[in-house]
C-alpha cells in the first residue's frame, strides 16, 4: 500500500483466493501483533506435545496433542488448526527447499485423539 493511497482504494483492491487475502501479490494476515506474540508463545509451549512421526526427502508427518486451537475452538465437524497448518507449511517449504503442501488429516476438535499434519513437497 502506498502511503498516499486512500484506504477505500486498498479495500477495493483486496482479493480473496483459496482462503487467503491478497493485495496485489502480497498476502495479508489480519491479526494484531500482540495476538501473534501470544499465539507464538502458546505454540512453543504446546508443541512440546508434538512429534514428527515420519520424515524423508519428500514428506513428513507431525502429530500434536493438546492443540491450543482445537482446545480453544471446541467441537467442530472439520479441522480447525489452520495457523498450525500454515506454520508447518512454511517449515515444509524450507525443509524441501520449494513449494509444499500441508494437510491436517486429523483434528482433536473433530474428536480425534490428536491433531495430525501431513506435509509433502
Amino acid at each position: 500500500m502506498d502511503e498516499g493511497e486512500p484506504l477505500s482504494e486498498v479495500v477495493k483492491a483486496l482479493r480473496h483466493d483459496a482462503g487467503r487475502l491478497f493485495h496485489g501479490e502480497s498476502r495479508y494476515l489480519l491479526i494484531r501483533p500482540e495476538t501473534l506474540v501470544a499465539l507464538q508463545k502458546s505454540l512453543v509451549e504446546r508443541l512440546g506435545d508434538g512429534a514428527a512421526e515420519h520424515l524423508d526427502g519428500r514428506r513428513f508427518v507431525v502429530a500434536i496433542r493438546h492443540s491450543p486451537f482445537a482446545d480453544a475452538h471446541g467441537p467442530s465437524p472439520a479441522p480447525v488448526c489452520h495457523v498450525t497448518r500454515g506454520v508447518l507449511e512454511r517449515v515444509a517449504e524450507a525443509v524441501f527447499d520449494g513449494p509444499a503442501r500441508v494437510t491436517e488429516t486429523a483434528c482433536a476438535a473433530t474428536g480425534a485423539p490428536l491433531c495430525r499434519f501431513e506435509a509433502c513437497a
